[in-house]
């Protein structure tokens, strides 16, 4: 018969591919919390990117939002994942509006966004 058995299990430690020097987070004392990242960092505009596909996806709308500007971008570290807080501008067409998002990115790489609001200021 051919078949595998486990002959031992041993847990490895797994570290995050993020760290907050990697997003651009000046650190201030502060152990928890969103701190404050560059709009202009790859990983946020990967994320608001993201962002703006799931807003289009969750819209029946003809024309698709195209991301106009990351007005504002913080950023948690939570264990085996990081969290993206974004404002964003986008427009549809003509019209332009705003979004509150975040969006969640795991160790695999895969994002999802666990909220969406639009700012209506």
């Amino acid at each position: 018969m051919n078949f595998i058995q486990l002959q031992e299990f041993k847990l490895a430690h797994v570290t995050s591919p993020f760290r907050s020097s990697d997003l651009g987070v000046k650190q201030e004392g502060h152990i928890f919390g969103w701190y404050e990242v560059p709009i202009h960092n790859s990983e946020v505009k990967d994320a608001a990117n993201y962002a703006v596909k799931s807003i289009g996806k969750r819209s029946n709308f003809l024309s698709p939002y195209e991301l106009r500007e990351i007005v504002l971008a913080k950023t948690k570290k939570i264990e085996d994942y990081v969290k993206f807080n974004l404002l964003l501008k986008v427009s549809r067409g003509i019209k332009e509006e705003i979004f509150r998002v975040e969006v969640n990115k795991k160790l695999g790489g895969r994002f999802y966004v666990s909220w969406l609001q639009q700012d209506h200021s």
